[in-house]
């Protein structure tokens, strides 16, 4: 492979990288937030298992599942993980996810600063719902031929 053909692959590669983004305004100034990747938010996974937990659970349930149930079991579970869970998110959207600094800088936001950051990660990361966003979980575990907790137990029963 050439020079030329390996930098226009890293370029595409780069040019699809990029998540949509939305300015929020805080009382500190204006912070470009991002809707975070699939494999960012498997990062997440693996530092908090409660969420994990939560997230195949709801692969596991398949159809069965609701806007308004699911989101109130992911909020409920980054709740129960504390503030660090709700950092490692924001700092993810902000572009510097795994930065100890900002998850730092995160956790000393009011309240109202926090909510506005994390609403804006939660949406540009769903933006079809936290439904949708699940469901490619569940299709990405088909495909590799994983069954969750829920269908295990449903076919051994």
């Amino acid at each position: 492979m050439s020079d030329d053909t390996a930098k226009t692959a890293l370029d595409a590669l780069v040019a699809s990288a990029v998540n949509p983004s939305e300015p929020v305004t805080i009382a500190g100034g204006e912070i470009l937030i991002r809707g975070i990747s699939m494999m960012h938010f498997i990062a997440v996974l693996q530092k908090f298992p409660n969420i994990r937990s939560v997230l195949l659970s709801l692969i596991g349930a398949g159809d069965d599942i609701d806007e308004a149930s699911t989101a109130r079991q992911l909020i409920e579970a980054l709740l129960d993980t504390g503030p660090e869970a709700i950092s490692t998110v924001v700092a993810a959207g902000m572009g510097k996810a795994g930065d100890k600094n900002v998850v730092a800088a995160v956790l000393e936001l009011s309240d109202d600063d926090l909510v506005l950051l994390l609403t804006s990660v939660v949406e540009l990361t769903m933006p079809r719902g936290v439904v949708d966003f699940f469901d490619r979980f569940r299709v990405l575990a088909e495909k590799l031929g994983l069954k969750p907790a829920a269908a295990k137990t449903a076919e051994s029963a």
